[in-house]
């Protein structure tokens, strides 16, 4: 099983699918909220970054990142990152911003892949 956190938002440039959580925390953690939420993100961010490797592929056929129209999922094994992911979620709803869980046993194309996450661009007709 796969497992995402998306937002509400819609990312155009990904094939109108919502924006994965880290785009918004991003924003949130910038935005004024409290100091103490800032820090908790920036905290819960750079865990990632110092945890997670960054995907060195994004597309079948591009080699470009922003060339391509794919998303990340973690495999249900990375039980550290999901629960760090609920922890972040918890933070950007209390600031009324929806997270959706998704949870799939069918990734599309897995063009990116080591211990903890995935990167798979879409089958053709899933694509509006």
């Amino acid at each position: 099983m796969y497992i995402r956190f998306q937002t509400s938002e819609i990312d155009y440039d990904s094939s109108t699918k919502p924006f994965w959580i880290f785009h918004g925390a991003y924003e949130l953690r910038d935005s004024a909220i409290p100091e103490y939420d800032k820090q908790y993100l920036k905290d819960l961010l750079e865990r990632f970054d110092d945890n997670l490797d960054k995907p060195t592929k994004f597309s079948r056929k591009q080699p470009t990142w922003w060339a391509t129209k794919w998303i990340s999922r973690y495999k249900d094994s990375a039980k550290e990152h999901i629960q760090k992911m609920y922890e972040m979620k918890r933070i950007y709803e209390e600031y009324d911003k929806y997270v959706e869980v998704v949870v799939t046993d069918n990734p599309w194309y897995i063009v990116y892949e080591d211990e903890y996450q995935i990167v798979a661009e879409p089958y053709k007709d899933t694509l509006r």
